[in-house]
Formats: C-alpha cells, sequence, structure tokens
C-alpha cells in the first residue's frame, strides 16, 4: 500500500483520533479513527480535517438521547429500563427523534447505543420486557431466530398466554388489590404482567376493565 500524501496518525479531529490508512475511495485516502465515544470508523481523511465528519456519527444522537432518556425509567428489580412513551398494540414502544421517524423504541436504543443495525437482523430481548430499552437486556438475530425466540418464551400460542393478549378478569383485580394494598409498584405490575406501565395506570384509575 502506498504512504498516504498526508499522514494524520495521532492526531485528533474534534471527536475522531486517526489510528491508520485503511485504503482508497476512488481518489480519496481513507483511515480508520478511534472516536471518542469508543467505536471505531473509516471515513475519508479529507472529510475530517475539513470538519465535514466530526465523529463515527454519535454526535447526532446527543440531543435524541437526552430527550429519549426522559421517557424511561429503571426497574431496580428486573433492571429493565421501561419505556414511558407512546406504545403499538403489540406492547413495543415507539418513539420519533428527528431523523428517526416513528420506529420501535427498543432500536433507537440500540442504535444509540451500539451503531446502525446490520440488514435483515432483528432487535430481540433477553427479559421479554417489550417496552424494555436497556441495550443491556437486548441482542441481534435473524428472522428465524426471533421465531424460535417467540416460540420458546410462549408467544406462539393464542389466548391469554400471548403476551398482547387483553388482561384476565382476575389479573385486573389482582392488579388493583396489589396496588391498593401498597405492596407492589405500577412498574413492577407491567413488568409481571407484560404490559407497559401507562395500561397499568389506566387499570388502577377505572379507564380500563371497568
Amino acid at each position: 500500500m502506498s504512504r498516504p500524501k498526508r499522514d494524520i496518525s495521532g492526531q485528533k479531529f474534534n471527536a475522531l483520533t486517526a489510528v491508520r490508512p485503511a485504503g482508497k475511495d476512488g481518489e480519496h485516502q481513507l483511515w480508520e479513527f478511534n472516536c471518542d465515544c469508543g467505536r471505531v470508523y473509516t471515513a475519508r481523511g479529507s472529510s475530517v480535517w475539513s470538519g465535514s465528519t466530526q465523529s463515527c456519527g454519535c454526535f447526532r444522537w446527543r440531543g435524541p438521547r437526552a430527550r429519549f432518556l426522559e421517557k424511561t425509567q429503571p426497574e431496580p428489580n428486573s433492571g429493565c429500563l421501561l419505556w414511558l412513551g407512546p406504545t403499538k398494540d403489540n406492547g413495543y414502544g415507539v418513539c420519533s427523534f428527528g431523523f428517526y421517524k416513528n420506529g420501535y423504541a427498543h432500536r433507537f436504543a440500540w442504535e444509540m447505543a451500539r451503531g446502525p443495525i446490520p440488514g435483515g437482523l432483528f432487535v430481540l430481548h433477553r427479559c421479554d420486557t417489550r417496552c424494555c430499552v436497556n441495550v443491556d437486556h437486548l441482542f441481534l438475530g435473524t428472522h428465524a431466530e426471533n421465531m424460535a425466540d417467540m416460540v420458546a418464551k410462549g408467544r406462539g400460542v393464542r389466548g391469554e398466554r400471548v403476551k398482547n393478549a387483553k388482561l384476565t378478569r382476575a389479573a385486573v383485580e389482582d392488579i388493583r388489590s396489589r396496588y391498593v394494598a401498597g405492596v407492589t409498584s405500577q412498574v413492577e405490575l407491567a413488568r409481571q404482567y407484560g404490559v407497559v406501565p401507562t395500561t397499568i395506570g389506566k387499570i388502577i384509575r377505572g379507564e380500563r376493565w371497568t
């Protein structure tokens, strides 16, 4: 490999520190950079030292990250980070932040923390709490793995065993009685019954199952 015309090894430009040459993009010299966020990133050297590229892409997440976290609540027993914003009928959270329009909240959380999701892969839950956006509870899988995970966790059946099915009368009575007794929280009840905290709140207030 020929030496680049401009050696920027070890130099820092905004959030990017040049590591080594990484080939060519046509006539443009590519460089491998370490970003302050911890990611390794490859970009045209000219776009970095000119200032048109200032990070691996993490800069654009700074504003949305703060607004996203305002709509979450940690669940101390399970370690889940529960999404308190809007949800779809299937129980998954949805969000819109600038460039990210009406997408799943757990996918947004993954991309914000780990980078782009490769084509053909899904973001799956280890904890099986659909409104959880804790990236430590998420992993990537194929469509086949997604279906296998659904079956293994009992979501491939019909009726009340399905997580996004309507709660039974007995479950609603249990939710109300336990909350009134002060032995648990709405967040914990939501986790146990596989619904979002807003659903539990509506049940307690009599807005559902009256």
